[in-house]
Parts: structure tokens; C-alpha cells; sequence
């Protein structure tokens, strides 16, 4: 993969102390690979950093969320780690000093995979850029379609617990959590926790 040549030719130039790929449908086949060119460990779907004595813990779900893990790597340079999207908060006070280095990658090949057609896929709201979300569980089963309607109401959008989805009522596109999808609205609307009858 050209993407994993380039990352791997811009290390052995630039010698990086840590390497962060976006843990997206992309990032997950990119980073394995590029850790394995590199002989480095990786920790995926990191959700928080911390430094602790002079080591960087990554913070991790585990076991399908219901525990979280922080993994240390020692005597490992660099640094690799997956990141889920939309658990930073991007913003920032004052503006960083940056430097632009116009690069030419050298080890790009052709691909060897043949385009033989495209076809357009339907778009789908992505519940991570909603402002509004009106969020169900398992208390609200029943009546999971009525949530469509409170969110049409609230200009928002509807997801769902993992418990919903996992007895098919919603779809695992709309799953919030940390088997999810990772979220950061303005406004949540909880409906999972006891059954609501009139809503």
C-alpha cells in the first residue's frame, strides 16, 4: 500500500517519537500494517492519553467496552497509537508554530488492484456531527421509532445503545458508546433507562 510506503519513508526521515492515525475504516487497515514495517507496537481505538512518570499511558475500551485498559509501551519508539474519532476536543487557545516541508514520496507504485466500476452509495447521516442527538436503550425498545419523531422536533438526530442494536431494532450505524460510535453533542436526550410510554 502506497499510503504505508510514504509513512514509512517519512519515519526513516524524520525519525517521529510518536505516530496517531484516525482509528477510521482507512486508519485500521493503514496502522497494523505500518507497525509491523516498523517493529513497533500499536494500541488501537485509544480514547484518552495521560502522562504519568515520564511514560505516556494510552487509555483504551476493553472487552466490549465494559472495562477501560491503559497500556503503557516501554522502550518502544515510536510511539504508535490509533485514535477514535471525536474524543480530542480540536480546539485550542492561541496558535501554534508550524513548519511546511514540500515532500516528494520515492517508494509509490502502481496499484495492482483493477478499478472495474463504482457505484454511488446511499448517504447516511453521521450521528457524529449531529448537534442534537435524542439517544435510546433498552427501556425504550418498544417504542424506538417514536424517538424519530422527538428528534425531527428537536432539529436533532436519533441513536441508539448498544443492548437496542444488538436485538436488531436500530441499525449499528446510529450506536453510541464505547462499542460505538464516539459522540460530542450539544444537547443529548437519554431515553434508555426506563420505558417512556408517551413520548
Amino acid at each position: 500500500m502506497n499510503i504505508v510506503n510514504i509513512m514509512e519513508e517519512l519515519y526513516g526521515i524524520y525519525d517521529f517519537d510518536c505516530i496517531l492515525i484516525p482509528a477510521t475504516q482507512m486508519g485500521r487497515i493503514i496502522a497494523p500494517r505500518l507497525s509491523m514495517r516498523l517493529k513497533v507496537g500499536l494500541v488501537a481505538d485509544v480514547v484518552d492519553v495521560e502522562l504519568r512518570n515520564g511514560q505516556i499511558e494510552m487509555i483504551r475500551p476493553a472487552f466490549s467496552g465494559k472495562i477501560m485498559a491503559t497500556i503503557v509501551l516501554k522502550n518502544s519508539k515510536p510511539v504508535m497509537m490509533s485514535i477514535r474519532p471525536g474524543v480530542f476536543d480540536s480546539s485550542f487557545e492561541g496558535l501554534k508554530e508550524t513548519k511546511v516541508i514540500n515532500y516528494k514520496p520515492v517508494n509509490v507504485h502502481p496499484p495492482k488492484i483493477e478499478l472495474l466500476g463504482t457505484k454511488r452509495k446511499e448517504d447516511v447521516e453521521d450521528i457524529r456531527e449531529s448537534e442534537v442527538l435524542v439517544s435510546g436503550g433498552g427501556g425504550v425498545a418498544k417504542h424506538f421509532k417514536k424517538l424519530y419523531l422527538l428528534a425531527d422536533l428537536l432539529g436533532g438526530t436519533v441513536s441508539a445503545s448498544r443492548k437496542v442494536v444488538d436485538e436488531g431494532i436500530a441499525p449499528r450505524s446510529i450506536q453510541v458508546g464505547q462499542t460505538g460510535k464516539t459522540v460530542s453533542p450539544n444537547c443529548i436526550s437519554p431515553w434508555g433507562y426506563a420505558a417512556h410510554h408517551n413520548i
